[in-house]
């Protein structure tokens, strides 16, 4: 089992980040082996509150991948799956491609996802009281080719960024200001 992850794109409000997956994949009986390629980088997302209500924070992803294999795959899936730690990470969103019957095979699909459906994430969590929240998130990308119904390769990429919401008072700041003239009418 062989595969490698060389770009991918992923967007936190208006931070983007570039992913690609490309995968080689070798069975022989049981025997599979896999690499890993690539960055996976998301920068910092932050938004600042003025006289407005948090109700949800999102990551979404959008994932190209390729794979090539010397034997039939028939099915992948991509996931992205999100935590406050490596170690519990909970799946947010998942794409799935079944029937596939072929050796290679390139694609690009959207994962998009609430960092609330993770148990270590609650909209409490990032909602300032006062002043600024930041909390550090870890994202966790990955990728699985089947073959009659077994993961042969499976590719991730974890990075960790931080989300920040600034909580300020409200301000507008008003300029007026006009001329005016007078206007006879006057009638035949």
């Amino acid at each position: 089992m062989s595969r490698d992850i060389s770009r991918r794109r992923v967007v936190l409000g208006g931070a983007t980040l570039a992913t690609a997956t490309t995968v080689g994949i070798a069975t022989t009986s049981n025997n599979a082996s896999a690499t890993v390629d690539g960055d996976f980088t998301i920068p910092d997302g932050e938004t600042v509150l003025a006289d407005q209500t948090l109700e949800d924070v999102r990551l979404a992803v959008d994932a190209s991948y390729q794979y090539q294999s010397n034997a039939d795959i028939h099915q992948v899936e991509l996931e992205l799956h999100v935590g406050a730690t490596a170690d519990t990470p909970d799946l947010i969103a998942r794409h799935t491609r079944d029937d596939l019957g072929t050796d290679e095979l390139a694609g690009n699909e959207t994962l998009n996802g609430s960092l609330m459906s993770a148990s270590d994430f609650s909209i409490s969590d990032f909602t300032p009281s006062n002043g600024e929240v930041r909390r550090t998130v870890v994202a966790d990308l990955r990728f699985y080719a089947l073959r009659n119904g077994e993961a042969v390769a499976d590719a991730n990429h974890i990075e960790t960024f931080d989300v920040i919401v600034k909580d300020e008072e409200l301000e507008v700041n008003v300029t007026l200001g006009g001329e005016g003239e007078v206007v006879f009418e006057t009638g035949d």
